[in-house]
Formats: structure tokens, sequence, C-alpha cells
């Protein structure tokens, strides 16, 4: 833009910010050669009906509309050319330059010629060379194996062999030229077909997946919110310290906190991408077994509802018999005829054969993403955070107290469920899904369309689950003590008799098995079946010695010394939340055991569909406790603090307390 301009001699304006003490004459005409009429084959891009250029790059147009903002400013304003490149903004040996190339050659003469530039390479190889080295790199997987071997072939040209055998540093210092010119032979598709066509062909294949499915009449429907479920373990990539008053390794023995990484299991609902609730376990590996995710299934059945088509699971621990159900007879049964798991409630288990078939792996990249920002973190691949693996190695070790470094296992559950409100909230853009998980679900109404648990359910969700033949009007379960002795619990229903010889299901809870069990018909015309509700049976002593009881009391001992003993392998943590829309959390549930038979529990559900539960208070950091030697553990006095801290935060969060 030029702004205020004065007259010059012919009454053409004159820009203000043009001088004259340059000497230049202001009002020269422009150049013959970029006049509004050229004379034929002269160039011209001045003018209004300059000849335009057809097929130039962006780069030679933008040139091309510089040097014809030269010739308008010196035509409109009268100035001298070297006034109007300053006007414009180039400079004038350039503008030179160019306009020089396309009176001579025309405007093709302003692209960008790259062609001579940098070193030339010591050599380039020809068809037939680049053939004999290509085979031996797809042999060798190694291009200065292939390029040296090339070199003492006799085909090989002298100069080409003299650039690749000679004297450097090292033999692997050779020219880039020549490893790019074999690397452009010899992609690395070829190299994977060599040695497997058929994988190379298979994972050549894109197949583009779509947001729909196909029901049982062939036709293509589109998975809503709430049709399908997906769920999936993620090691968290922080640590955490947490109260571990079992012992069990050199940390929790000195200090009564274990530091941990845990399992990390989240929901995400398919159709909507939103994350519907998750578990954050804690075991002695690090680890997670069936039964711990059925029961986090059964409590978000509870608090979310069951999906309208079913959930897609992976391979390994989640095809279990407990999560699928148990097979009816000896050999393979098919899904649809098993006993119990997610076929009793009617839903169908989709198994990805691959972690590119799960939505939910895709969303677990940006997840660990917002997680980054929590302290304690030893990144994605172990060894990453070197300052911070030390610090977990010396808190292991027992040398260091995690609760000066970490934070705490109930800071970090808030931290968790913050970051799956945080995503639930982030809008989300692309070709299969548009918008923002939160509002996508309350839209669809999936909430209200979602059908809930029945009370005749429930029992699907026992901890534990086995096959017995009825005997006598009871059912009989054996187990194992702590101690590697066997055990046995007694179940009976006074219609048992009928059934005399008939294979049950039974459904019990082995931490809390004087609670009773649930028999089911596993077999018959009456398989899935339930029968009711069988009472625990306590055995009865032989025989009674009056008023002695020496030998009473010393087998009471006996039993109590056996009941105190540490089940390390099974002591177990785990915490549940449910995530309701607009940041609310509208269940939870805490559970803690020490493998031997001792269990606490807060499970908190909503008074009414759709409510909340009220916020956790802030956790703050404890006094820290004097160390003990880990031989003078008391697993009843550890429990028994463990059991009065759950009981005054359900207190204080108005929560229902079972024990």
């Amino acid at each position: 833009m030029i702004g205020a301009v004065e007259i010059c001699g012919g009454g053409r304006p004159q820009p203000e910010s043009l001088g004259r003490s340059d000497g230049e004459t202001p009002c020269a005409a422009p150049s013959a050669a970029f006049s509004e009429s050229p004379a034929a084959g002269e160039a011209s891009f001045g003018g209004d009906n300059a000849n335009p250029a057809v097929g130039l790059s962006p780069l030679a147009e933008t040139k091309l509309s510089i040097l014809a903002a030269v010739e308008h400013t010196m035509r409109d304003y009268g100035i001298s050319r070297a006034a109007a490149c300053r006007q414009v903004g180039v400079d004038a040996a350039t503008e030179l330059r160019w306009r020089t190339k396309v009176e001579k050659f025309g405007p093709e003469a302003l692209e960008e010629n790259y062609a001579n530039c940098g070193r030339k390479p010591l050599a380039v190889l020809n068809p037939e060379e680049l053939q004999i080295a290509g085979q031996a790199y797809v042999k060798t997987k190694s291009g200065t194996t292939a390029l040296r071997k090339l070199a003492r072939d006799p085909r090989c040209r002298p100069e080409v062999a003299d650039a690749i055998l000679k004297k450097r540093a090292s033999k692997h210092t050779l020219t880039k030229t020549l490893r790019d010119q074999l690397k452009a032979r010899v992609p690395g598709a070829v190299m994977d077909f060599h040695r497997s066509p058929t994988r190379t062909v298979r994972e050549s294949f894109v197949c583009p997946r779509t947001l729909t499915y196909l029901d049982a009449t062939g036709r293509e429907r589109r998975i809503e919110p709430g049709d399908l479920f997906e769920r999936d373990d993620m090691s968290a990539n922080f640590l955490f310290w947490i109260d571990w008053p079992w012992g069990g390794d050199p940390c929790s023995d000195r200090f009564g906190v274990r530091l941990a990484r845990g399992q990390f299991l989240p929901q995400i609902d398919v159709g909507s991408l939103r994350f519907l609730s998750f578990e954050l376990l804690v075991r002695l590996r690090d680890s997670y077994r069936a039964d711990d995710l059925w029961q986090w299934v059964g409590r978000s059945y509870r608090d979310i509802g069951l999906p309208m088509i079913g959930e897609r699971w992976e391979r390994g621990t989640w095809q279990s018999h407990q999560l699928q159900g148990e097979p009816i007879e000896q050999g393979h049964t098919p899904f649809e005829q098993r006993l119990g798991g997610l076929h009793a409630l009617g839903l169908k288990m989709i198994i990805s054969q691959s972690p590119t078939t799960k939505i939910i792996e895709n969303r677990f990249n940006f997840l660990q993403t917002l997680q980054s920002d929590i302290e304690g973190q030893i990144g994605r691949k172990r060894g990453e955070f070197e300052a911070t693996n030390k610090i977990w190695t010396a808190c292991r070790n027992g040398h260091r107290d995690p609760r000066d470094y970490f934070l705490s296992h109930e800071q970090i559950l808030a931290r968790l469920e913050a970051s799956l409100h945080d995503i639930n909230s982030e809008p989300v853009e692309g070709t299969l899904y548009h918008g923002v998980p939160e509002e996508m679900w309350r839209a669809s109404g999936a909430e209200q369309r979602l059908r809930r648990l029945t009370p005749e359910q429930t029992h699907l969700f026992s901890r534990n689950r086995t096959q017995i033949t009825a005997s006598k009007g009871h059912v009989m379960v054996r187990f194992t003590r702590p101690d590697k002795s066997r055990g046995a619990w007694w179940f009976h229903h006074p219609d048992l008799w009928r059934h005399e010889g008939e294979r049950f299901a039974v459904y019990f809870d082995r931490e809390a098995a004087q609670a009773g069990a649930t028999l089911v018909h596993a077999d018959g015309r009456r398989a899935n079946q339930v029968l009711g509700h069988a009472a625990h049976v306590d055995g009865c002593p032989q025989f009674a010695l009056g008023v002695d009881m020496e030998n009473g009391r010393g087998a009471t001992a006996m039993l109590g010394a056996l009941d105190r003993q540490k089940g390390f392998k099974d002591a177990v943590r785990s915490d549940y939340r449910a995530l309701g829309t607009g940041g609310r959390t509208i269940a939870k549930a805490s559970r803690a055991s020490d493998g031997a038979g001792r269990t606490a529990q807060i499970d908190s559900a909503p008074s009414v569909r759709g409510g909340d539960i009220a916020p956790a208070p802030e956790t703050t950091k404890p006094a820290k406790r004097s160390t003990r030697p880990g031989m003078d553990f008391d697993a009843d006095e550890a429990l028994r603090r463990e059991v009065e801290r759950m009981e005054r935060e359900a207190e204080e969060n108005g929560e229902f307390l079972v024990v």
C-alpha cells in the first residue's frame, strides 16, 4: 500500500517516502520491454494485458508477481526502478537478475534449479551395480556388507570400488549418497517379502474401519453409544505409595507402606469414546486376575448398566471361564451354551485378535499424555526417567521411605479420576468421531436406555465359582489354607436332596464363606436355572470333655496361629470409580484383603439413579511412622487399623460400610 503522495513534474503522483536525494531521475519511464503493449515475443509481467504464465510453481509465480508490482509502481507513480524496488520490498540486484532471466528465457527461468548444488557424489551406481548390491542387501540386511561385496565383484567399475573401499576411520562411514542409492533401490517391503511373502502381503493390506456392525440378519447398523463397551489394562507410568500392613517385601516390612505401579483398568463406550469407569488394582506383582476383572464388571453393570450388545475384550485372562462362562460338558462348548459369565446376562463377548481392532487402544496414547504431569513419572519405558528409577530401586530395597518422594494412593486416585474427566471433555476430530465424548454420550440418552442388574443376577459376580456334585443334601467346596493345608466348606439347601448326584455351579466368596452360596444347575435341561441360596454349615466336634477344655484351648491356639500367617501373594487392594457426566462420581468401592481370609470393603452406590457421591476430602501426607522389624508384624492389628481408617472415610463421605 502506498500512502500519502506528492505530485511530480508530469502531474503523476509521487510517494512522499521516495526522496530524490539519491540523484536518480524520479519520473523515468518504464522499460519498453515491460510496457503495456509488448512487441511479439517479448516477455511482459506489467500492465493490464500481461500474458499470464501457465504451469509455474507457486515460488515462480510469486517472483513474477513481484516483478509486475515493480513495473506497476514505476508506471503509476513515475518513479525510478530502484525506488520502486524499495517500495515493493525487493532488492534491486535481485529484481535485475529475475528480470534478465525473464527477458532472455521467459517466465520458466524463474523456477528453482538445484541440480548442480552441493558436492558431487564420489560414485554413482549404474543399474547393473545396483542390482548386484541390492541382491546382497536383501540377504544380509547390512548396507555396509552389501556395498563391500559389490566392490569385490569383477563387474563393479574401478572408480566405484575405490570409492567404497577407500581407507576411512571406520568401514561403516561410507558416503551417504551410496547408502541412499541402495535404500532407494531396495525398500523395506522388498526385504520383508524375501523372508515371508505371505506375511508381507497380509500386512500390506489395509481395511478401513467404519463405526458400524452387521446384525444377525446381515443388516449394517451404526454402533450407537451404549451398544458396545471395551475394557483393557494399562500399566501406570508413575509410582505411588500405599499402606501395605501385610508385608512381603523389604519396603513394606520396614515402613509399612509399599511403592506400587499397579494396574490401571479403564472402561470405554465405543459409540461415544467416553470413559465410563476404572479400577486401580494393586497386588504384590502389579498383576490382575480373572476374579478382579469379574468383580469390576459387576460393579460397573450395577452403577452404569449393561451394554445393548456386549463387550469387546482381548485374549488371555479376559477369555477365562469366569468371564465367558464355564463349559457345561467336557470338551469345547459353544459360547451360547456356557454356564455363567457374560452369557448368563444375555451379552455377547467379542474377542479382539489384534490391538488395532480395539478403539480403547487409540485413546491410551492421549490418556497417558494427560497423565504425564502426575508426580513420580518413570516413563512409558522402564528406565526412561533415570533419577526416579534410582529412587524407586532404593525404596523397593527398603533403603528409603516412599512417602518422602511420591504421592499417596488416595492422591493418585483423585488424579486418575480427574484425567478421565478431562479426556471425556476434550473434542475428538477424526473420520469416525467428531465431537466431545461427554456430549455425545449425553445426547444419545444411553444412560436411560441401559438396563441394570436384577437382584437375581447378583450371584453371577461372586468372587468364586466352582462345579460340585450334590450329595446328601449338601455341596462340599474344598479349599487350600494359607499354610497349604486342605479344608472344606459345606453348604446346605432344604431342597437339595431332590437333586442327589446332579452337578451344580456354586457361587460364593471364599473370604466370606459364612455368608453362604448360590446354587445353579450346571447340566441337563435345568442348566443355568437358579436353585436358591445355600446356607453355610459349620462343622461339629466329635465329642466334648465337659469342663476339661485344655485340649480345646490348645486347638484354638493352633488354628489362630494358622490364621495369622501372611498370604503375601493373595493380598490385594483395589479401588473402583464409576464416572458420571459433568465431572461427577456416581459410585465407588474400595476393598482390602490380607490374603488369609480377612477382608475390609467399602462399597458406595448412589441412593437414586443418576445421583453422585460427595468428593473425598483432600488427602494429606501422614506422619512418618517408625520403622519396625518384619517379624513383629501383627496381621489382626494391621487389619483392624485398616478397617478403622476405611470406616472413618465412609462416615465422612456418608457411605455404606460392609466388613
